[in-house]
């Protein structure tokens, strides 16, 4: 009889540990998840932040890019590669009336 007792108890004890390790393995899972979770957060609020911080300059630089292309844009722009082309002076009397052939 009493190894029958002995053999309850130490099965009663081996549940019991089993349900106190796996109790202590969630929680130490879920605190994990916690920090991961509050880490995310963290990074997505400082992205955010950043993108406001950056948003106002580069908005105004996008402008003065658009500013920039906006008066040289033609053929000079697609041949010279961004550069102004020069062409050759123009022939002065060409362009007067009466003048050349």
């Amino acid at each position: 009889m009493t190894t029958e007792i002995w053999a309850s108890a130490l099965s009663l004890t081996g549940v019991a540990l089993g349900a106190g390790l796996t109790a202590l393995s969630q929680r130490a899972t879920q605190r994990s998840a916690d920090r991961a979770e509050e880490r995310r957060l963290i990074t997505a609020t400082s992205e955010s932040r950043r993108a406001e911080r950056s948003s106002p300059s580069r908005t105004s630089s996008l402008r003065a890019q658009e500013a920039e292309r906006a008066p040289g844009s033609g053929q000079d722009d697609l041949h010279g590669g961004g550069r102004a082309v020069l062409s050759p002076p123009a022939d002065p009397g060409r362009d007067l009336p009466g003048a050349g052939t």
